[in-house]
């Protein structure tokens, strides 16, 4: 998700000074005024959906999440216990020793195959709320639905 923050900066950056505000994790918030959403959410899913691996930036960002995982053993040893309590209460979850190990062989070719993958597995789940009306609602979403090759959920 880094390399998608990083390309999209710049409409971020423009946009967050007209009034709009974003997060994206796992989910992507979008919060502000309907019509300049509307510009937002179209340029993050067309960027999502036609993202490509560029070499560089995922050497620079694999060498900056390498760099955290190694410095983990430093951190405080409270912290550590915490971490280390919620691994062992977690049913899916990898040690940061793993991980590391992991990332070591990870390639840019790698990411980019795994993106369209990445794509088939993912939905769009939209709420929308304000002075916004229906169908002005539907088409905002309906308009991206297209562009994500997702399966549709049944309501």
């Amino acid at each position: 998700m880094q390399k998608v923050i990083g390309l999209l900066f710049t409409y971020i950056q423009l946009l967050q000074q007209s009034g709009v505000s974003q997060w994206i994790f796992d989910e992507l918030t979008l919060a502000g005024f309907i019509h300049k959403l509307r510009i937002l959410l179209e340029t993050v899913i067309q960027k999502i959906a036609n993202f490509e691996v560029k070499p560089d930036r995922f050497s620079v960002i694999k060498e900056t999440v390498t760099k955290a995982y190694q410095n983990y053993k430093f951190i405080q040893p409270n912290h550590q216990a915490k971490y280390y309590c919620s691994l062992v209460l977690q049913d899916q979850a990898w040690p940061w020793t793993e991980e590391l190990d992991a990332l070591s062989h990870l390639e840019a070719q790698d990411l980019a195959k795994s993106v369209p993958v990445m794509l088939s597995r993912t939905f769009l789940e939209c709420y929308i709320a304000g002075n916004v009306e229906k169908n002005e609602a539907e088409s905002m979403v309906n308009g991206q639905i297209i562009l994500v090759p997702s399966r549709r959920l049944k309501p």
